[in-house]
């Protein structure tokens, strides 16, 4: 080998040692569990531009960016979800868990955008987290929640647990807002001022529909007509189809609702059943299919339809490969947006024996079912052991 081929390949080492002790080094704050369009990170020391793909890791330090018509959701190391809107940009600024030289804490800084995140095992009732906005930092108190930052108005909606803002602009500058569970209201909107307007239904920015302010002052930053920007991906999960999953169930003999019930009257579209539809439906009855062979599968959730919140969703079942349970419990909301209806949950916990696990979980109606049936599609991972497994389900209603 030639002298100069010799240095080169001394170069390359050091240069590769040098990455391997960098990415030691920088804490890893989570992991990129979907994401659509330009999704990107940059490391606020190093200043490396690096795309983000499935599985890909996000530091401390990094600032997540999501393009026009992007949109990304990462799983943070103490199982929460971050999910982001386009146009988004999210500082990493902390994210310490399981470190026993240091205590759990989480500081993140939502510069523009929006988000929406699922907590995990770290709270804020001891201080030690915090999202902050340009109108003050949000401690929460176990919760589901939803951030968005329109034209200098920041509005915030809870919809499991609580929040507290510590407001730090205007009129109110010192002061704390309270929301969600055991609190006045659960949804709000702060300008630039400081000003704060309470709301007793879901705002324009989250949900379709005009907003029911319950509590107004001035503020010239509050507009009625905000665009509806919810984050919301009508999801395909793993891309597998409505249509598959039926077919497969059928293949399999699976019995499921026959359909000549709903050959007597013209069928309606999902939009008109839901907006008919008042009160809470129960879906209990499961079907399944999956590459993995699973028994003692179960699953269901309930939907109430005056509300649009789903709660008390559940999957367990046994893989072939060991004799430990898979479970997850799940919740989340149901949208309408363009005369169309779209459901979005996230996992709040999920285990496989007594490891911890984590993943995703979509859900759907789809127009052959009506609101007699849930499709979607499960993605779960052991946190422990790496071993992962996927499929999808019908649920009946009772």
């Amino acid at each position: 080998m030639s002298k100069f081929n010799h240095s080169k390949s001394i170069l390359a080492s050091v240069f590769c040692c040098l990455l391997t002790s960098y990415s030691y080094a920088v804490e890893t704050a989570g992991k990129t569990m979907i994401t659509k369009g330009k999704v990107i990170a940059v490391s606020s020391e190093q200043e490396e531009v690096r795309p983000l793909k499935r599985r890909s890791a996000v530091f401390v330090n990094d600032i997540v960016t999501t393009g026009p018509s992007s949109k990304t959701q990462l799983r943070m190391t103490d199982g929460s979800m971050i999910a982001m809107k386009e146009n988004s940009k999210l500082v990493i600024a902390e994210y310490n868990f399981g470190n026993k030289d240091n205590k759990d804490s989480v500081v993140l800084d939502l510069v523009q955008g929006g988000l929406r995140s699922i907590t995990g095992a770290i709270k804020a009732d001891k201080g030690d987290y915090q999202l902050k906005t340009p109108i003050g930092s949000i401690g929460i108190r176990g919760t589901h929640y939803e951030v968005e930052i329109v034209n200098n108005t920041v509005w915030i909606a809870v919809w499991d647990g609580a929040i507290d803002v510590q407001l730090a602009l205007g009129i109110n500058a010192g002061s704390v807002l309270s929301l969600g569970l055991g609190e006045d209201f659960s949804y709000a909107s702060v300008g630039q001022n400081g000003s704060v307007n309470y709301f007793v239904e879901p705002p324009r920015v989250f949900e379709q529909g005009l907003s029911s302010p319950a509590e107004t002052s001035d503020d010239s930053n509050v507009d009625d007509n905000s665009p509806y920007i919810a984050v919301i991906e009508e999801r395909k999960v793993f891309n597998i189809e409505s249509s598959t999953i039926i077919d497969t169930l059928e293949q399999e003999n699976t019995e499921f609702i026959g359909t000549d019930q709903f050959n007597v009257l013209e069928p309606q579209s999902i939009y008109e059943l839901v907006a008919a539809r008042k009160g809470v439906l129960e879906y209990s009855d499961a079907s399944f299919t999956s590459d993995y062979n699973l028994s003692n599968f179960s699953a269901g959730m309930s939907i109430d339809f005056d509300s649009g919140r789903i709660s008390d969703g559940y999957l367990s079942f046994n893989d072939d490969r060991d004799t430990d349970l898979w479970n997850a419990v799940f919740n989340g909301n149901m949208y309408i947006r363009d005369n169309d209806v779209f459901m979005e949950v996230g996992i709040t916990f999920a285990s496989h024996g007594n490891n911890i696990a984590y993943g995703n979980i979509s859900s759907n109606f789809i127009d052959l079912f009506g609101l007699e049936a849930v499709t979607g599609g499960f993605e779960l991972f052991d946190k422990t052991t790496g071993l992962e497994v996927d499929g999808a389900f019908l649920i009946r209603a009772r």
